[in-house]
């Protein structure tokens, strides 16, 4: 398949992180927004031109603190903004001082809403990584540890709407095999998840072998992908060292074995010829 970069994305892409690419349903525009407030956005189609967008500079909330790792969250024509930010005054990012953000952009998802761009905000210590993600009637946040470049376990709040979730309980997203003192959430930071298609989800993580060499070895991959379902509404995430996305029974229950070494799971026992090779 024939990966799609707009020219002038390409071009600056070094500046541009934590990016996703949304169809507007009733403008038909399309957007790739970014963290730090980021945002392109094409009438012409999705290999149109992408103009970049220079929003009011005004930040929307009373926090001094630089925007953390930042996700996007849309729901009809409303999109939404999902960040970690840190209170930054003392002059440094505590963890015990991360607090997570709700934005609401306007209508054309050309800036913050002009006067409710707030949707919520709350101290989460210790949490990054935020991301919504929609099952049912539920509202599901779910974020990763402040761990630095170490794996860590994943977390997650559900709701019936999003500002609900402020006084939802935090509980751990279970995983199979289940975590143990050696390995957290298949020895990655959560990212996101995908709904590929209605019931189908996959679990996404990061490993850092380039930035972590005394805890990781490039052998182990740098990125995890591996089915996850909901169970009576909670997060379920099964190990699968490969699997076809496409056929995978997402019902299933069953999970491969850990071979990890204290690292993360390796390539070992050696693959066998599928159609879908998830850590190479």
């Amino acid at each position: 398949m024939r990966s799609i970069v707009p020219t002038n994305f390409l071009q600056n892409s070094r500046s541009f992180r934590h990016c996703q690419i949304n169809q507007h349903p009733t403008l038909k525009s399309h957007h790739i927004l970014c963290r730090n407030r980021n945002y392109f956005i094409s009438e012409n189609g999705i290999i149109g031109n992408f103009r970049y967008l220079s929003p009011k500079p005004k930040d929307p909330s009373p926090l001094a603190g630089n925007f953390g790792d930042t996700s996007f969250f849309s729901q009809g024509d409303q999109m939404y903004e999902v960040v970690s930010r840190c209170d930054k005054s003392s002059g440094k990012c505590e963890v015990e001082s991360r607090f997570l953000f709700i934005y609401l952009l306007n209508d054309e998802w050309t800036d913050y809403h002009s006067t409710r761009p707030v949707v919520i905000s709350f101290s989460w210590p210790r949490r990054e990584a935020p991301f919504i993600a929609k099952h049912g009637e539920w509202f599901f946040l779910l974020a990763s540890e402040t761990a630095g470049w170490r794996q860590s376990r994943t977390w997650y709040r559900r709701a019936k709407s999003l500002q609900a979730l402020v006084n939802s309980t935090e509980n751990e997203v279970v995983m199979h095999p289940r975590n143990t003192l050696s390995i957290k959430s298949m020895g990655s930071q959560f990212r996101f998840l995908i709904e590929i298609v209605p019931g189908k989800w996959v679990f996404a993580g990061d490993r850092y072998p380039a930035d972590d060499k005394d805890h990781w070895d490039p052998k182990y991959g740098a990125h995890v992908m591996t089915p996850l379902q909901f169970v009576s509404n909670v997060p379920h995430v099964y190990w699968k060292k490969q699997f076809n996305w496409v056929t995978y029974n997402y019902s299933s229950a069953d999970y491969d074995a850990h071979y990890h070494g204290g690292h993360g799971h390796s390539p070992s026992p050696p693959f066998e010829n599928h159609d879908l090779k998830i850590m190479r």
